[in-house]
């Protein structure tokens, strides 16, 4: 099989172990990197009165082909590859459901997300609501590699050390806090069924419930049209510790929603 970028790559057929997550504290990343997410931070809360559901009718208003446009720069240098190993990024919108979830688990006004996650998953359609009870993982690619996510005896532990993370950040730097829910959650898994939207509720929720009149990120369609981007610079984080393009990504993504 030809490979996309015109490389002589060899690919190997194994399961890689998705490492337990360990969320980094607000004062570790890059002064200006801290200065970038204060400044996102600045404008949603010079916007406030917006209408929650203003970047998703931006993002399918078909006379905003800027915003598409815009949108499908987030995309990483390796996506090509997402759609040679994996066959690309399924389409899918954000649901109306999804959205009502999380201005219900906002308003609660709590904080961490130990409450949140539980109130989440209790109103996701899924049959399973409790914590996983055996290993589960990606679907195969085209070579048969898998990602495995960490053991269920590990997910209570995974789970309140980023609560204790959030808690520490959600006030200074409420971006910051989103960012670390939505990775937390699909790397550690905690469900059988609907981590995916789990980690997007709850990374709206606390963005709805620390910045006024903040609208729903539509991360589902920025995942797709950006051909993956976000999935790529969030392993990228996962596995290499680089918090850089994935903090990049979600700024980048407000500003352009925020673009009138």
């Amino acid at each position: 099989m030809n490979d996309p970028l015109g490389n002589n790559a060899e690919y190997h057929i194994g399961d890689v172990y998705v490492p337990p997550f360990k969320p980094p504290a607000l004062a570790t990343l890059k002064p200006e990197l801290r200065d970038r997410l204060r400044m996102v931070e600045a404008d949603l809360a010079d916007k406030r009165g917006t209408d929650p559901l203003a970047a998703i009718r931006k993002i399918h208003n078909s006379a905003r082909q800027d915003i598409k446009s815009r949108v499908e720069e987030l995309q990483h240098p390796l996506s090509p590859y997402l759609n040679f190993m994996d066959g690309g990024v399924q389409k899918s919108r954000t649901s109306s459901t999804e959205i009502t979830i999380a201005q219900s688990v906002a308003s609660a006004q709590s904080t961490g997300i130990l409450g949140a996650l539980d109130a989440t998953i209790e109103l996701i359609a899924v049959s399973q609501k409790r914590m996983r009870s055996k290993e589960v993982g990606t679907n195969k690619d085209k070579f048969g590699n898998r990602g495995i996510y960490p053991p269920p005896h590990m997910i209570p532990s995974l789970i309140e050390n980023l609560d204790r993370a959030i808690q520490e950040c959600e006030d200074s730097s409420p971006l910051w806090a989103a960012i670390l829910a939505f990775s937390g959650v699909n790397a550690i898994h905690p469900f059988e069924d609907g981590n995916g939207r789990a980690a997007r509720i709850l990374f709206n929720v606390i963005m709805l419930r620390n910045v006024k009149g903040c609208f729903y990120l539509p991360i589902i369609e920025i995942w797709e049209i950006s051909r993956g981007g976000t999935l790529i610079k969030l392993r990228d984080a996962l596995y290499n510790d680089n918090w850089k393009d994935l903090v990049e990504h979600f700024c980048s993504s407000y500003e352009i929603m925020l673009d009138d």
